[in-house]
């Protein structure tokens, strides 16, 4: 008995099955360390470094990662963004 034929259709490519990922921004204070455990972190949960995004501005006080992460945002490149200081070092916080 001859097999069914195929349409081309059923050979085609399929869709994504799962949502994208959003693309996440983490500023950080720090110019070294911080960047380097945050990035560590990423490697040891395997997560991608395509979706995930670590940077230092080289602003120190937090009123400064905020509006470099919301000039981010605006952007458009990032979905979300979070900001990672020190708060013991910051006695206006």
């Amino acid at each position: 008995m001859p097999r069914p034929t195929r349409s081309s259709e059923s050979y085609a490519r399929r869709g994504a099955q799962r949502e994208p990922y959003d693309v996440v921004l983490i500023v950080c204070e720090g110019e070294k360390t911080e960047p380097q455990y945050l990035q560590g972190l990423r490697r040891a949960w395997k997560l991608s470094s395509a979706n995930i995004h670590v940077r230092s501005p080289g602003a120190s006080d937090p009123p400064n990662l905020a509006a470099y992460a919301l000039r981010e945002l605006e952007s458009g490149d990032y979905d979300r963004a979070f900001c990672v200081f020190d708060r013991d070092t910051h006695a206006g916080f």
